[in-house]
């Protein structure tokens, strides 16, 4: 940021002072009143030559010292400056400024002038720019860029663009420095002498990258050839032997899977006997206790029928031996036929028992001899797979991986050697001298630029109530404004003079959305210089300077802006606005009435 705060004129015990409100300042008034020494006093603390066209008024006043109080992000400066002389002195509470050094106009001084300016609006001390087309390098100026935030009066009804440089070889200067504020480019590329010094780090770093790539590519080379020890590597070769690997890898991997296939129906066999044995061997069990009862039953039915034998054959007594008397005796029948028949179903229960028990004890043999077989068949396909068929896949990819990275290196190889010839013919290029440097700096301005120049344009004029608006072009060649496809060159100077105003302001919208670096300040001198609209229903000159004075004063955001104009033909519209924000001077050319002009005591002769 760079406002100015206060502008004082001294000399004789005189003292002439404007003070400028933090955003919008009018100074408005008749001809020959000094309106346009404010605008040459600025630009004179700015680092004009002292010469007839840039000195702001002869000592012949009264006056000889110009005294301008400038604000920046960093602090405050007071910078003074004599008429005649080309020496300024500093004083400010900024701790990089130094001030008990005398600043010049002197460029080549280290006390240069314009290092404070470029300080306050955040350039680097000692950044250079290029200057021409063939790079040749200066340092950065604020005076050399400040034509596109600063309008004189004399140049407002310009046919050419406002914001160029009349003088050609100045405008590549020009548009350098508007690209750093812009973008902070980075000229390295552009920069003649400092260009060759950097391509040849540049080489060196990109022969040494290339040559670290291509040894470690070789080396790697080397490792995997000493893998493969007595087998030709050339391309033709390597393509055969990895066309083999892949078709032996696949027959592998067939042999595998009919292997794990064969495994699983196997361990399928295996488990579904393992369970018919389990089935068994509990049915041995439940058979053994079944066998145990039929054992039981057949003693408990032997002890029957011999008891019934027995007893059959002992006398009946008839008489009782205590009182011998009668005993009646009873025939129970005999067990021996029933028990007989229960025995008989019984032994034959036992005997088909035991034939099944024989019949499972078989089955179980039959069983362990097929698991034996199966698991012995298990056995072999598992060291047929482990031993045999795993080993020879592993070595296959282990070969193939092999020779794949070997073809990757090679196509590495192949790759940095193009690479090399590549970057062996940009070396060429690398120390071809300075002077095929071919700097353009529109090139550098970022590709939507011009349409949005265009674009803020367009918003102004509505803004300001210009009519018809059909088409509106920001010109890269020109670097100017086409509106209606009608040239500033067809249209009157007070036409001319409106659209530069609007050009300055559309540039403004630009740095205020896109620049790095901004220094928030603008001075128009005669924005509205001979306004004369040509004949139109549509257009007339009331209306233009009423928008055009409505949208400053109404728009002027963080910026500083200070507009001159004269009022010698007619005065300007009235605009309502906040005093907070803004000021306005009339000078009026009347010792009787208000303020004469600028400088207190200087009267027109």
């Amino acid at each position: 940021m760079l406002h100015i705060d206060k502008l004082e004129v001294t000399g004789n015990q005189k003292v002439s002072v404007i003070e400028f409100a933090r955003n919008m300042t009018l100074i408005m008034g008749k001809s020959e009143t000094g309106k346009s020494t404010i605008y040459k006093c600025i630009d004179y603390l700015f680092g004009a030559k002292n010469d007839e066209l840039h000195r702001p008024f002869l000592t012949s006043t009264g006056y000889d010292t110009i005294t301008g109080y400038f604000s920046s992000d960093l602090g405050k400066v007071k910078i003074t400056r004599k008429i005649d002389s080309k020496k300024f002195t500093i004083e400010t509470d900024i701790d990089e400024i130094d001030t008990t050094k005398e600043y010049t106009i002197d460029t080549k001084k280290p006390e240069w002038i314009g290092n404070i300016f470029n300080l306050l609006i955040g350039v680097p001390k000692g950044l250079k720019i290029p200057w021409s087309n063939d790079g040749k390098m200066k340092l950065f100026s604020w005076r050399t860029v400040k034509q596109a935030f600063m309008i004189h009066e004399k140049r407002a009804d310009t046919e050419e663009s406002i914001i160029m440089p009349t003088i050609n070889t100045d405008r590549t200067a020009f548009l350098s420095n508007l690209l750093y504020l812009l973008y902070k480019t980075d000229f390295t590329d552009f920069d003649a002498e400092e260009g060759t010094r950097i391509k040849k780090i540049r080489k060196a770093a990109i022969q040494k990258y290339i040559k670290s790539k291509k040894d470690i590519i070789t080396q790697k080379t080397l490792e995997l050839q000493g893998q493969l020890e007595g087998i030709s590597l050339d391309d033709d070769n390597i393509d055969s032997l990895v066309s083999n690997i892949k078709n032996n890898l696949d027959k592998i991997k067939q042999a595998i899977q009919l292997a794990v296939s064969n495994d699983q129906v196997v361990s399928k066999q295996i488990i579904e006997l393992q369970q018919r044995s389990n089935e068994i061997e509990i049915a041995l069990k439940r058979f053994e206790t079944l066998d145990g009862q039929y054992t039981s039953d057949i003693k408990r039915l032997s002890f029957i029928v011999d008891g019934e034998k027995i007893t059959s054959s002992i006398p009946k007594k008839k008489k009782c031996p205590f009182c011998n008397g009668q005993i009646e005796t009873h025939n129970h029948g005999s067990y021996i036929e029933s028990a007989r028949a229960e025995l008989s179903k019984t032994l034959e229960n036992a005997n088909e028992l035991n034939e099944a028990k024989k019949d499972l004890f078989d089955e179980m043999q039959e069983i362990k001899e097929k698991l034996s077989k199966l698991n012995q068949q298990k056995d072999e396909i598992q060291h047929t797979l482990n031993d045999d068929l795993v080993p020879v896949q592993d070595n296959l990819e282990s070969q193939l991986q092999i020779f794949s990275q070997i073809i990757e290196c090679k196509k590495a190889l192949s790759l940095y050697a193009e690479m090399d010839s590549t970057y062996d013919e940009d070396f060429v290029e690398y120390d071809k001298v300075d002077a095929e440097i071919d700097y353009k700096p529109k090139t550098l301005f970022e590709a939507d630029f011009a349409d949005k120049i265009a674009s803020y344009f367009k918003t102004l004029l509505a803004a300001t109530y210009f009519k018809p608006i059909d088409t509106v072009v920001f010109d890269m060649t020109l670097f100017d404004v086409i509106v209606n496809d009608n040239p500033k060159s067809n249209r009157s100077k007070g036409y001319a003079a409106y659209l530069n105003s609007l050009l300055v302001l559309s540039l403004r919208s630009y740095f205020n959305e896109r620049a790095e670096l901004n220094p928030h300040f603008y001075l128009l001198d005669s924005p509205l210089h001979g306004l004369m609209t040509e004949t139109s229903d549509e257009n007339n000159e009331d209306e233009l300077r009423k928008g055009f004075f409505n949208y400053v004063f109404n728009n002027y955001g963080n910026d500083q802006i200070i507009i001159i104009e004269n009022t010698e033909d007619k005065e300007l519209p009235h605009i309502e606005y906040d005093p907070n924000y803004v000021k306005v001077y009339t000078f009026t050319k009347d010792k009787q009435k208000g303020r004469y002009g600028f400088l207190d005591g200087v009267f027109q002769n």
